[in-house]
């Protein structure tokens, strides 16, 4: 029942996902476009920060209660805003469908990204309440608050990266991904306590608010005349890559523990900088000018 009810959660999610980032392109001035943007990227961390403490204490009395307190509560109370709002927002103009954007070789590069990169966040983050768990015998609670704890720094990393995002995008989002390879290997092999893997895993959080923003603003930048394409894509790199990272961190979980899991979502993370790197390495090859390397999303 949990993994079919899975199926309604992951459309519902991918939808959001796709339309939150087409709004904070469609709507926003080219001037503002990279803070709407990353203020709207912030939604999913800022619920970690409120959601995840409140699931931790309810789960010590029963972990089915917490569906019906938070992401139930949650949902009904999105729905009933989202309602209010009006007027309603008129249908796009832009028709063209993400099959002729994937035809073009840099957003496909890109999109296959932000698959690996999924993947290897997604996976991190499915076990990571584990890891804490079997590695100190923490309780739910305690969890619950690391984990919501750690999530807050998603906005510093996201708020720095949007300071960057106009300059080197490319480089950033390469450097990032690379970090969070090393990071995670960290996560899985290194745990002489719990405030050192509470510690680490914040620093993770930072560094994947900072990646998901480069991301998706190069998305953005590489097609901005589809944006809603982009923004499906986007969605549909989202939600695979959180099914392939999963299955991949189980796998290597099962075979050599936490240490062989964070190898595993290192890798994925080295494969997500992968077609970056070649991107690059082609346009200079061209003769492309540095900004055009780097992305300028700043210039809307």
């Amino acid at each position: 029942m949990l993994a079919g009810a899975q199926l309604a959660i992951g459309s519902g999610l991918g939808i959001v996902a796709s339309a939150a980032v087409a709004a904070a392109a469609e709507w926003a001035a080219d001037g503002n476009r990279a803070r709407v943007l990353s203020w709207a990227l912030v939604g999913q961390p800022a619920a970690w920060v409120a959601g995840m403490p409140l699931v931790g204490a309810i789960a010590e009395v029963d972990w089915r209660l917490t569906w019906l307190a938070v992401p139930f509560a949650a949902s009904v109370l999105a729905l009933g805003v989202v309602r209010r709002r009006r007027p309603a927002t008129p249908a796009s103009a832009l028709s063209v469908t993400w099959r002729h954007v994937w035809r073009d070789p840099a957003v496909a590069g890109w999109a296959i990204g932000e698959l690996f990169a999924f993947a290897a966040w997604g996976g991190t983050l499915v076990f990571s309440g584990a890891l804490f768990l079997e590695s100190y015998e923490t309780t739910p609670g305690t969890v619950g608050l690391l984990l919501g704890a750690g999530a807050a720094a998603y906005f510093p990393g996201n708020f720095l990266a949007r300071r960057l995002v106009a300059r080197a995008a490319r480089p950033l989002l390469v450097g990032l991904a690379l970090l969070l390879a090393g990071g995670v290997v960290a996560f899985g092999a290194v745990r002489p306590g719990v405030a050192f893997s509470g510690v680490l895993f914040a620093a993770l959080v930072g560094l994947a608010g900072g990646r998901t923003m480069a991301g998706s603003a190069i998305g953005l930048d590489a097609a901005p005349e589809h944006k809603l394409a982009v923004t499906s894509i986007r969605a549909a790199a989202t939600q695979f890559g959180y099914l392939l990272g999963a299955g991949a961190a189980g796998v290597a979980l099962a075979a050599g523990g936490y240490a062989a899991l964070g190898a595993a979502q290192a890798m994925l993370f080295v494969a997500a900088a992968a077609p970056h790197v070649l991107i690059a390495i082609s346009a200079r090859t061209r003769g492309a000018r540095p900004a055009d390397v780097a992305l300028g999303f700043g210039r809307g």
